[in-house]
C-alpha cells in the first residue's frame, strides 16, 4: 500500500512539472504608440514603417483627408459597414460606435450627434468615402493633414499612445527569418508587438509544428553538445531551442562573428538563434506561450520588415560594446 502512494505521489510530481511550462504566464509589455501615414491621391499608407497597398485612392477636400470605409477597416482593424438602404455607415472598435448618413453632417459617436464633414460616394472608384478624422480619433489616434516638400498632394500622420499588451503567442517564419510576438491590446485586437530577426536551422533542420517556450537556467546556458554558451535559452522541444548567437567562452566578447554576420540566414543546428535582447525577452516573458514554426512565406511586409531590422543591426564591434554595458 506504501509503495503504490510513494508511486502515485512521484507519477503526480512528474505530471505537474511536466505540465507547468504548458500554462502561460500572461506577461503585459507596452508597445509603443502605433502611428499610421496616409497619402492624398494615393492608395498606399504607412503603418508602423511598413508600406501597405491599400485598395482606394484618399482623396482630399480642403484640409479634410478622406479615404474608403473598406480601407479605414483594414489600418485600424476595426468592423466597417455600408448600409444602401439607409445609405449610412457604421464603424465599431471595441465599446465605440460610429454612425453617419452619406452626405449628412450629423456624426452620431455612441448615440451622441457632433458635427462633421459628411461621408460620399466617390465619383472616381464608386466607393465610400469617410473623413480620416475624427474617425481615427475616436478610436484613439490623432494628427493633422499638412502638405510636405517631398509630397505636395498633401498627407496626414496619425498616432496613437503606448498600449498595453498582453502576449498570446508567438511565430517562426523560416522563409522569411522571422519571429512575430503577438499580444491581445485592451479591446481585444491580436496584432504583432516584436519582430526579430532569426537564424533557423541550416537544411530545414528546425522543425515545424506548434510547441510551447520553457525558459531554461538564467542569463548564461552551456551546450555540452557542441561546447558552447549562449544567452537566455529557452527550450522549444527536444534540444530545439530559442537562444542567443552562440558564444566560444563564458564572455560577451566571445560571441561569433561568424554567427552575427549571418543572422537573417539559416546558419543553426536546428535552434533558433536572436539578438541577446530578443532571446532575454522570451526568457522572461513567454512562459508557456504557443510557438508556431511554419516553413513560412515572403511577402513585402517581411521583406519591409527583414530591411529594417538588418539596417537596424550594430557592427559587431558595437554590439559587443553594447553587450558589455548592459544595454541588451
Amino acid at each position: 500500500m506504501l509503495k503504490r502512494c510513494v508511486l502515485k505521489i512521484a507519477t503526480v510530481a512528474f505530471m505537474v512539472a511536466f505540465l507547468l511550462p504548458l500554462y502561460a504566464e500572461a506577461a503585459v509589455v507596452y508597445k509603443e504608440g502605433s502611428e499610421i501615414t496616409f497619402h492624398n491621391a494615393s492608395p498606399w499608407y504607412i503603418k508602423d514603417d511598413v508600406w501597405i497597398n491599400g485598395k482606394h485612392y484618399a482623396e482630399r477636400t480642403g484640409d479634410v483627408l478622406y479615404i474608403s470605409l473598406e480601407d479605414f477597416g483594414g489600418a485600424f482593424r476595426c468592423y466597417t459597414f455600408f448600409n444602401p438602404d439607409e445609405n449610412s455607415v457604421f464603424v465599431s472598435f471595441a465599446d465605440k460606435t460610429i454612425w453617419q448618413g452619406v452626405g449628412v453632417t450629423d456624426l452620431y459617436i455612441d448615440n451622441v450627434a457632433y458635427e462633421n464633414p459628411a461621408p460620399y460616394i466617390s465619383e472616381e472608384s464608386g466607393e465610400v468615402m469617410i473623413p480620416l478624422e475624427p474617425y481615427a480619433s475616436v478610436i484613439g489616434y490623432k494628427g493633422e493633414f499638412e502638405v510636405k516638400e517631398d509630397y505636395p498632394p498633401g498627407q496626414m500622420t496619425l498616432k496613437r499612445e503606448k498600449t498595453p499588451y498582453t502576449l498570446t503567442s508567438l511565430e517562426v517564419n523560416k522563409a522569411a527569418q522571422l519571429v512575430t510576438v503577438y499580444g491581445k491590446d485592451p479591446s481585444g485586437n491580436i496584432e504583432p508587438v516584436r519582430y526579430m530577426l532569426c537564424s533557423t536551422g541550416v537544411n530545414n533542420s528546425t522543425p515545424s509544428g506548434t510547441f510551447r517556450v520553457s525558459p531554461l537556467g538564467g542569463e548564461w546556458y552551456f551546450f555540452s553538445k557542441f561546447k558552447c554558451y549562449v544567452l537566455y535559452a529557452s527550450q522549444i522541444v527536444g534540444d530545439v531551442c530559442f537562444h542567443s548567437i552562440p558564444h566560444n567562452g563564458y564572455s560577451f566578447a566571445s560571441m561569433s562573428a561568424a554567427g552575427y554576420s549571418v543572422l537573417g540566414s539559416p546558419a543553426s543546428h536546428g535552434c533558433i538563434r536572436l539578438l541577446a535582447e530578443d532571446s532575454k525577452f522570451i526568457h522572461q516573458n513567454c512562459r508557456g506561450l504557443s510557438v508556431v514554426i511554419t516553413n513560412g512565406y515572403t511577402n513585402e511586409t517581411t521583406n519591409s520588415i527583414r530591411a529594417q531590422l538588418l539596417a537596424s543591426k550594430p557592427s559587431y564591434s558595437e554590439y559587443i560594446s553594447k553587450m558589455q554595458s548592459g544595454n541588451y
